[in-house]
């Protein structure tokens, strides 16, 4: 379709957002200060007794590093800062919705009846005893327009939605849900993000593990990783155990050390050839890895919501871009294979132990079991140390 505007817009959306500064900037927004308007405009959107509360009034910095506001209070302030700037058209995305029933019917008159006078206001808004008041309704239903028309023209047509307009809601009257107006104020206590992450001392589940060498969506590298590195501890403990019997049988006169001496060099050629191959293979693996979950939390920032970054900080973000992404992209590889390799390297000392002397196995299930007991002791600490890292605040 075609539209055409005419004028300038201001627009509040329904999703309100701050970012860290004064709440004077917060509301100029870059234009220019005159202080008959903003102190008219602070008035009509009921934001005079919230910056008696705040520590320094309008300058007071709010956001991830100073102050933080209330839903209703941000619902003001995102709504302040579209008021103020001289407009043609004001579209209003709900701001009524965040804020007391009191407070809200002290916006609609002061603010779009009086301040915005003469202006032309567009008002989303499921608060049905105010559509009487306004000049034009307009009723979506399920996307698509069910109604239009004033309210003398929608009584006429026998619209069903027209018998909620008359109806005064007591209840929505003693609705509060703003937490900066009560009956006994308090001031605003400053609470840093940091403050309110939520601690979280559980082990890494084996789903992460799960996404981290799926994330690649290379199958195939994978499994030849899993492959050469099962066969390079195969041929790494075969070497073992065929050097334990060249040295049992060595000591008789008839044993043929040209025979054992082949088998032994062939094998640790085969273990250096698959090292190499795991090695390549490995690093092919976290390589592609590391890029798909990079530009998997890229799509996720650039697509995400003005709440997300309201909610997560600078701080929090950059960090996982940065320290975090160079975690995985440098660390956790090599860390990846020490395990593999370690894990593989018990296995094939238990199978040696197995074939030589089964009677070793139970001094080595008391050493495994003291050693999963100390891990457990480490990655309580250790893992909670990471977190409170990771949610530095720049």
């Amino acid at each position: 379709g075609l539209l055409s505007v005419n004028g300038s817009i201001s627009y509040a959306s329904q999703e309100p957002w701050i970012f860290p500064s004064t709440v004077r900037q917060n509301i100029l927004f870059g234009s220019e200060w005159n202080e008959t308007r903003y102190s008219a405009v602070i008035k009509c959107c009921a934001l005079e007794r919230d910056l008696k509360l705040l520590p320094y009034g309008d300058k007071t910095t709010v956001g991830e590093k100073g102050t933080s506001l209330s839903g209703g209070q941000k619902a003001r302030v995102s709504l302040a800062r579209a008021i103020y700037r001289d407009a043609n058209i004001y579209l209003l995305d709900d701001p009524l919705s965040a804020v007391d029933a009191h407070v809200g019917k002290q916006i609609f008159e002061q603010c779009f009846e009086v301040f915005l006078k003469g202006k032309t206001v567009v008002l989303v808004t499921h608060q049905l005893q105010y559509l009487q008041r306004v000049d034009y309704i307009l009723v979506l239903h399920n996307g698509s327009l069910a109604a239009k028309g004033t309210k003398n023209e929608l009584e006429s047509s026998g619209f069903t939605f027209i018998k909620y307009l008359g109806q005064n809601n007591e209840e929505e009257e003693l609705e509060v849900t703003d937490n900066s107006i009560g009956t006994d104020p308090k001031p605003l206590e400053e609470k840093s993000q940091f403050e309110e992450q939520t601690k979280d001392s559980s082990f890494i589940s084996c789903d992460t593990y799960k996404r981290y060498f799926l994330a690649s969506k290379d199958y195939v590298t994978l499994v030849f990783a899993i492959l050469f590195s099962s066969l390079t501890q195969i041929a790494a403990s075969a070497t073992n155990y065929i050097l334990a019997q060249w040295v049992d049988v060595g000591q008789f006169e008839d044993t043929d050390h040209q025979r054992y001496s082949y088998i032994f060099g062939s094998i640790a050629i085969a273990s250096v050839i698959f090292t190499i191959l795991r090695s390549i293979y490995s690093m092919k693996l976290a390589k592609r890895s590391s890029k798909a979950l990079h530009e998997t939390m890229f799509k996720n920032v650039i697509r995400a919501t003005v709440s997300f970054f309201y909610a997560n900080s600078s701080g929090i973000i950059l960090n996982r871009f940065a320290k975090d992404l160079a975690i995985v992209d440098e660390l956790l590889p090599m860390a990846v294979m020490v395990v593999l390799r370690t894990i593989l390297s018990i296995l094939g000392v238990f199978v040696v132990i197995c074939f030589v002397n089964a009677w070793f196995l139970i001094p080595t299930l008391l050493v495994v079991a003291t050693l999963y007991y100390l891990r457990r002791f480490y990655l309580t600490t250790a893992l909670n140390l990471l977190r409170v890292e990771g949610q530095c605040i720049l």
